[in-house]
């Protein structure tokens, strides 16, 4: 036999190796979900299944599920890598109890969500939980109602990444309980995260970021929290937590509009911080620097950074 003919035969076997394994696992690189599907299809384009937690499984990892019209599609656990895509429909998850959406990964999985609407019906728990994985990233997405957080980034080791790009998160959290975007992590290096174009308003809390952990924060709004807009914790004595915001507004927060806990620090650059009880905030030693471009005014305290920074 040839080389060719050799290269030829090793090339088909793997072709019919990896055909034979995606037909015994019923698994597609895309597979799609409708109101019209039935979990008992493949999930392909003609014949949808009926909610992403069926879908999920028979998709395989680095895959994508689209849904195909508006509906509910129900709770579901991403355990790979996979993209949720929702592209010109109301793509609904609705948790009446629980979490809509939980993420609970391998190390290097990636999870892209974009276009979802996620709802608690005022009863749920948590919109997105991300507890392992690599990276998550929420584009385009509603979370709303829920009784806790809108998305909670709590992840179990460090080095996890989060991305959010127009994003609103609205009702969450109930009575002293609760926020939009919530982020913590205990374990080095802490967690990464930017964020772009979030809109996180009437929630208990607009975004707080906890213990160890880096975010950028930029083009936002925090606005008619119970609480405060924006804010960063660090327990004395350990952890390290940066928060910076750029081209944002917090407004019309019940506590403050932006603050800063413990070892904590807030950097902020052309930031709007106005009609909140007050406006700047600091606690523990927690540190605010501002590079001297910010507008903090009428609010009830206005507050002060506690050091300008001179911009090169």
């Amino acid at each position: 036999m040839q080389k060719s003919d050799r290269f030829l035969a090793a090339a088909s076997a793997v072709v019919l190796f990896l055909l034979a394994s995606q037909a015994v696992h019923g698994q597609l690189a895309r597979t799609w979900v409708s109101v019209n599907g039935n979990d008992a299809n493949n999930c392909g384009r003609a014949t949808p299944c009926r909610t992403l937690a069926t879908a999920l499984v028979k998709s395989s990892a680095g895959g994508e599920i689209d849904v195909l019209d508006s509906g509910d599609f129900g709770p579901v656990t991403l355990n790979k890598t996979i993209t949720v895509l929702a592209p010109g429909v109301l793509g609904g998850i609705q948790a009446a109890s629980g979490t809509a959406i939980t993420v609970n990964a391998g190390a290097s999985d990636k999870i892209v969500l974009r276009g979802l609407t996620i709802d608690g019906l005022g009863s749920g728990l948590d919109g997105v939980s991300f507890v392992a994985g690599g990276a998550l990233y929420v584009e385009n997405c509603t979370v709303n109602n829920f009784g806790r957080y809108g998305i909670d980034f709590a992840p179990t080791s460090g080095g996890s990444k989060l991305f959010v790009m127009d994003v609103t998160l609205r009702n969450n959290g109930v009575g002293a309980t609760g926020l939009g975007l919530h982020l913590i992590a205990t374990a080095a290096p802490g967690f990464i995260a930017s964020v772009e174009g979030l809109r996180s308003e009437n929630n208990v809390a607009g975004l707080k970021a906890e213990t160890l952990g880096v975010v950028t924060v930029r083009n936002s709004l925090s606005a008619n929290n119970g609480y405060s807009g924006y804010t960063a914790v660090t327990p004395v004595g350990s952890g390290d937590v940066r928060l910076f915001i750029e081209n944002s507004v917090s407004t019309h927060n019940g506590t403050t509009g932006v603050a800063s806990v413990g070892q904590a620090t807030v950097m902020l650059s052309n930031m709007v911080i106005t009609d909140n009880q007050t406006g700047l905030g600091t606690g523990s030693g927690g540190a605010i620097l501002s590079f001297g471009n910010n507008k903090v005014q009428a609010n009830a305290t206005d507050g002060a950074p506690t050091q300008t920074i001179l911009q090169k």
